[in-house]
């Protein structure tokens, strides 16, 4: 194959005489031209998004000659069936009923042209048989009576109905992992279902031909006892059922089938790497001995290790020198023919490095998929440096070629990300973006917390970043938040590093927000301020609170202080932090009244002590989703970098303002053009702890982009953050952000993402 590792599956001869077989794992259809034996790929190369976001690819499995002629493919990854025209070399992609991806997706199988000139599907995964109109893609689904059947093969019958196998396997990702299946069905063109037992429970039919004797013939994946061989079936057009065993006990695995053209049966057998003929009008094998035969077949397990095919990996490949923060090494033990290979003693061992690291557990069994995973950490008062570990099987004396690096450094640096999500709250996602803002190549790590304060395993890191080099880490791609989890995470580096979440809402798709990475010695205290808290206000806005506390498996007391706009104590809540806190401004035990507009003050209880960060989420009735950060400390002057009044083809800005002392007095704000002259000024009272919201679009007397900066009066300090909406859209859809004010100026500021129709299909801009 052109593509390594390409793994191809279905196989068909085509109308134009030329073989067509699909690459699951290569993502590809392929062509076999029978005269010159020249391979052509033709990449699959579409992506479909889940629930969360996260792009399939399609994984082309099995494949049929349509009634328009042309190829037709199931792609089992993304859940859909697709056409190839052969004319064009072209792909048209129709989506099929349930979740994307391979664990608990749709998982569509055999396919097959019906008498109805309909394509027909065997969608194991939703334990239903699919009809699809060519034409339209319009999909009838009919579910089996059996629970969690699971069908794969599918053929048209010489009987003018659809008969399809019931392998009862409802773990795609392992084989030999058999339900009560073990039926052959048989589906009308107007969809009545029948099905028919095989003889022997738990068979595992897999796919199905036409026999050359009216009948049809089915391949059994399952095995038949632990010293048993496989068997092959037959079943007529009325359901009479016949199994025929195979001659050699360690025939498994038996999948493919077709009729050849010696009128012979021809099937081949996964795992025993043969392919075996069938006579029809042979004497069948005699069954083995009675009693081995009638036993449960026991888990498989699979000889002996290979060296070569056992792989290593690290996830991550870095983690700072402190004690539990981990880099998990990820033995998988497979045979020669690369099965996976179960219940064997793996010991893993440092074999280079300067470094001590310890090794949790350095001995464990690999489970039915072959795997064992090791815990390795580095204690703060050892080596840094990169260290090389490998694992052996000490079973069968086996050394597995393959190494793994892992490297540990000193965490001089960190970063607090308050809010972070793998599809939480209905489906919010986040994204770390960290940039390495100093002089050398360095490391990063990131720490996953959950809301019981515990570490989520794994991490994602990065070694070897060059200066001023950026490292993304999506929260929904095998990080350690589990799907549907919030939490918060720490950012370590032996480098001076600047970072920032980005935030995408439910489906990938409206608007996303982002906020700045927290420098814990500038952006944790004891007390938070947040300048807007709303419940349903200005048409339907709400906001909510991401806590964080880098106490692990701590509690942390603190009481929320929300003020309506005169500054008076509307509510107190009294919440525990541990790890991670998510508190929703609308959640009615909250109990703030509808159209609340207001601050919040957070403080930590001095019996518990400690330091709290924090951001702040607010949506809109219109898909709006911005965020910022909480403020620990209230100043005498603020900057606003951006300030707008109808620019850019219609954005306009608001600003919140917060008292954060007992003391009235008063603010002034001072809007400045791009050449630095004053464009215009306002000044306003603000009570104690009170609040005052102004909007651009009406301060300031023009059109255009500006800056502002808002002054305290003498004994009062302030909190501030800016808002900004985008014109409404076609459909109404509006966008919003926000962004916390500065106190003050730097000489260097680092952006940790720049895009330009970046690979998210977001674009950036700078206001300085």
């Amino acid at each position: 194959m052109p593509t390594a590792g390409s793994y191809p599956v279905g196989i068909i001869i085509g109308p134009d005489g030329a073989i067509w077989f699909a690459e699951e794992y290569g993502n590809n259809l392929g062509r076999l031209d029978l005269a010159t034996l020249k391979i052509t790929e033709y990449p699959t190369a579409w992506t479909r998004p889940d629930n969360f976001g996260r792009p399939y690819t399609p994984s082309p499995y099995k494949l049929t000659i349509g009634p328009d002629s042309n190829l037709w493919l199931t792609a089992r990854n993304s859940n859909q069936l697709a056409s190839f025209n052969l004319s064009t070399k072209t792909f048209t992609a129709f989506d099929l009923p349930g979740p994307v991806s391979l664990s608990g997706g749709g998982n569509p199988a055999g396919v097959v042209t019906g008498p109805d000139h309909n394509l027909w599907i065997a969608q194991a995964g939703m334990n239903q048989v699919l009809k699809v109109a060519p034409a339209t893609g319009a999909v009838t689904a009919f579910p089996l009576p059996t629970p969690a059947a699971a069908p794969e093969g599918i053929i048209a019958g010489p009987d003018g109905n659809l008969w399809f196998t019931e392998t009862g396997n409802t773990d795609y990702q392992r084989d030999f992992s058999f339900g009560p299946g073990g039926k052959i069905g048989r589906i009308t063109p107007a969809g009545v279902i029948t099905e028919f037992d095989t003889p022997t429970a738990g068979s595992g039919p897999y796919d199905i031909t036409n026999g050359p004797d009216g009948a049809l013939w089915f391949s059994e994946w399952a095995r038949n006892g632990p010293n048993a061989p496989g068997k092959i079936g037959r079943v007529t057009t009325g359901g009479a059922m016949k199994e025929y065993w195979l001659p050699r006990i360690t025939n498994l695995g038996t999948k493919g089938i077709v009729t050849g053209p010696d009128n012979n049966l021809w099937f081949a057998e996964g795992l025993d790497e043969r392919v075996g003929q069938l006579k029809p009008s042979g004497s069948p094998c005699p069954p083995p001995p009675a009693t081995p035969s009638t036993n449960p077949a026991p888990p498989l397990t699979y000889a002996v290790a290979d060296a070569a095919r056992s792989t290593v990996t690290a996830t991550p490949g870095a983690a700072p020198m402190i004690q539990d923060l981990k880099s998990i090494i990820t033995v998988t033990l497979k045979n020669a023919g690369g099965r996976p290979v179960s219940g064997k003693t793996v010991r893993l061992a440092k074999i280079a490095g300067s470094g001590t690291p310890d090794i949790s557990d350095p001995s464990g069994t690999s489970d039915s998929a072959g795997v064992v995973t090791f815990k390795v950490d580095m204690p703060s008062w050892m080596q840094p440096g990169t260290d090389t570990f490998q694992a052996t099987d000490t079973s069968d004396n086996v050394t597995i070629t393959q190494t793994v690096n892992v490297t540990f450094f000193p965490s001089n640096y960190q970063l607090y990300l308050p809010a972070l999500s793998n599809g939480a709250y209905g489906g919010y996602v986040t994204s770390a973006q960290i940039q390495n803002s100093g002089t050398s190549s360095g490391s990063v790590y990131l720490e996953y917390l959950n809301d019981q304060g515990g570490i989520d395993l794994p991490a994602d890191a990065r070694a070897g970043m060059a200066p001023n080099a950026g490292f993304i880490a999506r929260q929904d791609r095998g990080g350690g938040l589990k799907p549907g989890e919030a939490g918060s995470g720490i950012v370590y580096s032996d480098q001076p590093i600047a970072g920032f979440v980005n935030e995408f809402a439910p489906g990938g798709s409206g608007d996303g927000s982002s906020y700045s990475a927290v420098i814990p010695t500038v952006g944790n205290g004891s007390t938070l301020y947040a300048p807007t808290i709303v419940n349903h206000a200005y048409g339907g806005y709400t906001t909510g609170l991401g806590l964080f506390t880098n106490c692990s498996y701590c509690a942390l007391e603190a009481t929320i202080s929300y003020r309506d706009q005169g500054g008076a104590v509307v509510k107190t809540q009294s919440v525990e932090v541990v790890g991670y806190l998510g508190v929703y401004s609308g959640d009615p035990a909250v109990g703030l009244p509808a159209g609340f507009i207001g601050t919040a003050t957070i403080t930590v209880n001095s019996q518990s002590g400690g330091s709290l960060s924090g951001i702040v989420n607010e949506v809109g009735p219109n898909g709006q989703f911005s965020s910022y950060n909480a403020v620990v400390a209230g100043s005498s002057a603020v900057n606003a970098p951006v300030a707008l009044r109808n620019a850019y083809g219609g954005y306009n800005t608001g600003m919140a303002i917060q008292n954060t002392t007992a003391n009235a007095g008063s603010v002034t704000l001072t809007y400045y053009s791009g050449t630095g002259a004053v464009a215009a000024t306002r000044n306003l009272a603000i009570g104690a702890y009170g609040y005052q919201g102004v909007y651009q679009g009406t301060d300031i007397p023009a059109d255009g982009a500006y800056t502002a900066r808002i002054t305290a009066s003498s004994g009062i300090a302030i909190a501030a953050i800016v808002n900004e909406v985008t014109p409404p859209s076609a459909s109404g859809a509006r966008q919003s952000t926000s962004y916390t004010t500065f106190a003050s100026g730097s000489s260097t500021v680092h952006l940790a993402l720049v895009e330009s129709a970046g690979s998210d299909g977001w674009s950036t801009g700078e206001g300085i």
